[in-house]
């Protein structure tokens, strides 16, 4: 009996000792394998980072263009509220990366916007709002949740003046 025990001990044994070297490679090859998945998906993310970047620069670069050309509009601190919406819906339409247009007081209320919904609203506590006053170039927040949509939005602003004065800020 403890032969026939002994026996299985030995066969048991010789399976383990054959099995080893095999688990072990297929660990290491499993490993490796991970590795180079790990490595080609780093490989991706930071392709797509990249076109990501180049696409967010060049929509910076845009909107800050828009919002010069804007500024250099005389009309703008001459016409009506309506021919400010009209004239601001216009440039809009061939926008593609900016979602609405809107001229805030110097205290911070949007007096005209291409969206309805924001005339009357106080921006005047954001801090890209208060950097555009502190500032002669087109200012960013940083990702910030949208008063009027909920959403997260970058916004910019740049104040319109006339000498020292602010007009208006362009957001």
């Amino acid at each position: 009996m403890f032969g026939l025990l002994k026996i299985r001990i030995v066969i048991l044994a010789a399976v383990f000792v054959g099995l080893v070297p095999f688990v072990a490679s297929e660990i290491l090859r499993t490993r490796a394998d991970m590795a180079e998945e790990l490595e080609n998906i780093n490989q991706s993310m930071m392709v797509s980072l990249a076109r990501s970047q180049r696409g967010f620069v060049e929509a910076l670069l845009e909107v800050e263009r828009l919002s010069e050309t804007i500024a250099l509009s005389k009309n703008l601190r001459h016409n009506s509220t309506e021919e400010h919406n009209d004239s601001l819906a216009h440039i809009l339409q061939i926008q593609e990366k900016v979602e609405r247009i809107s001229l805030l007081s110097p205290d911070g209320t949007a007096y005209c916007s291409t969206d309805p919904k924001v005339v009357g609203v106080n921006f005047g506590d954001r801090e890209y709002f208060a950097a555009a006053l502190a500032s002669q170039r087109v200012v960013w927040s940083d990702f910030i949740q949208s008063r009027i949509t909920g959403k997260r939005i970058l916004q910019s602003a740049k104040a319109i003046r006339t000498g020292n004065h602010v007009d208006f800020v362009l957001a």
